[in-house]
């Protein structure tokens, strides 16, 4: 079973204890990007994933796509830190070695009427399931 599925409440009740976990955040935009800090902030390894080179490459310089002044001031901190940016191409291989949890944030196409285009999104979901099935 993967570790996270196993997690209790004291095995991460001190920035110290949640510091042996890595958490794979897909989806740095808007959403994205402010959770993969808020877990950074939380004492949390963290690996930010994007499909857009340029979302990857500002993060890599501790800045956001949007102005936020206070994320880029935390960004750059955990940046400096050791808070990883990455295509997933760069590491799709790598990430079930090296993330615990995975918190997935991207945006998807809609209908005329907002509803998810279902089988776009289940094309997304697999993409990143296959990560569970690896785990030992």
């Amino acid at each position: 079973m993967p570790t996270a599925m196993t997690l209790e409440k004291n095995n991460i009740n001190t920035p110290k204890k949640r510091g042996k976990y890595t958490v794979c955040v897909v989806g740095c935009g808007r959403r994205g990007l402010p959770h993969a800090c808020l877990f950074a902030e939380a004492g949390f390894k963290v690996i930010g994933v994007d499909a857009d080179q340029q979302v990857i490459n500002l993060m890599k310089m501790g800045r956001a796509l949007f102005a936020k002044p206070k994320l880029n001031a935390i960004l750059k901190k955990h940046v400096k830190n050791g808070m990883v940016a990455s295509p997933p191409q760069t590491m799709l291989e790598k990430l079930h070695q090296k993330a615990t949890l995975f918190y997935l944030l991207f945006q998807h196409p809609l209908t005329e009427r907002k509803n998810p285009i279902i089988h776009m999104l289940k094309k997304r979901v697999k993409m990143w399931a296959w990560v569970y099935v690896l785990d030992p």
